[in-house]
């Protein structure tokens, strides 16, 4: 059992609740995803977390929030292309049924490439790379797929600028004394503790507050408190302090962020269809390394988190 099985499960399911979601990991994932790590959160968070962060960085799975319970939705399988130095590359991105893989498995055509990657914690990614588009395009057309030409910069297209408006609802502290506190230090990328008072204190600050499995970010402006989504949260401060995370080589393609600064979900979506893989972790220095970077992804990423590339 691992997230193979767990993805075919949710294609079939198609939609579900976040209690089913975690019912699946438990099922199909187990401990066999219990040593993997997510694309980017801080080390600890149970397996679900982990499972529900990789699905949704390949952009198998949606989640969104209804009242305060988050739901999951499938996507609909799509053939992500980019434009490599030297060739196209599709990435299989979506739901999964036995015909399909069965499909991938049988894909055979002069001058097209497939790939299978094995990964920790996600599905196995299934690659195809062409020097031809039209033979990707074939390939999708044969696979029941719909295709995205240059998936990356679409997707980053669409997301707005991070900090270029603040949040717009206040919302109060979390109640009672049995909250864990924390602010984020953007100069040691880690969470210090922190105490209620100095929170609302704080003239521009990201805090978490943690009970239990229950976690909650708040950014505090001059006493005020508003609620934002870690990873967000963390680009707002960093932008502030006019504090730099990324580092680019143009020349090998390679984008390196530490972990803890992973981006928000669409992003680090948009740099991972570039390549099809999860990042590599180096755990000295805890970095994520993302390959097969082009230069205007790199750009409009960089341009969307407030940072410049170095």
């Amino acid at each position: 059992m691992n997230a193979n099985h767990l993805l075919l499960w949710l294609s079939a399911r198609q939609e579900g609740s976040w209690g089913q979601f975690r019912a699946g990991v438990d099922r199909f994932a187990g401990d066999n995803g219990s040593g993997a790590s997510a694309i980017g959160q801080e080390p600890g968070l149970p397996i679900q977390m982990r499972c529900r962060l990789n699905f949704e960085g390949f952009g198998h799975v949606e989640f969104q929030f209804a009242d305060t319970e988050p739901f999951w939705r499938v996507a609909p399988p799509v053939l992500a292309l980019n434009k490599g130095s030297e060739f196209w590359r599709g990435i299989v991105c979506g739901a999964r049924w036995p015909q399909l893989l069965s499909r991938l498995a049988s894909l055979k055509q002069p001058g097209l490439r497939v790939e299978l990657c094995a990964q920790i914690g996600a599905p196995d990614a299934y690659l195809l790379e062409s020097d031809e588009i039209s033979l990707l395009a074939a390939a999708a057309d044969n696979l029941g797929l719909a295709m995205q030409v240059n998936a990356s910069l679409a997707l980053l297209s669409s997301i707005p600028v991070i900090g270029h408006r603040m949040p717009g609802r206040i919302t109060k502290l979390p109640h009672g004394d049995d909250w864990q506190i924390q602010r984020f230090s953007t100069r040691e990328l880690r969470w210090n503790p922190a105490e209620r008072r100095t929170a609302k204190e704080d003239p521009f600050g990201l805090y978490r507050f943690r009970f239990r499995h229950e976690r909650r970010y708040l950014l505090f402006v001059r006493g005020r408190a508003f609620p934002v989504p870690n990873q967000v949260g963390k680009y707002i401060v960093l932008r502030r302090r006019r504090r730099h995370v990324l580092r680019y080589d143009p020349s090998a393609q390679i984008l390196q962020i530490p972990a803890i600064c992973v981006p928000p979900t669409l992003i680090g979506r948009a740099i991972i269809l570039c390549s099809g893989r999860l990042p590599d972790l180096d755990v000295p220095s805890y970095t994520l390394t993302y390959g097969c970077v082009d230069q205007p992804v790199a750009n409009a990423a960089a341009t969307l988190l407030g940072q410049p590339l170095r």
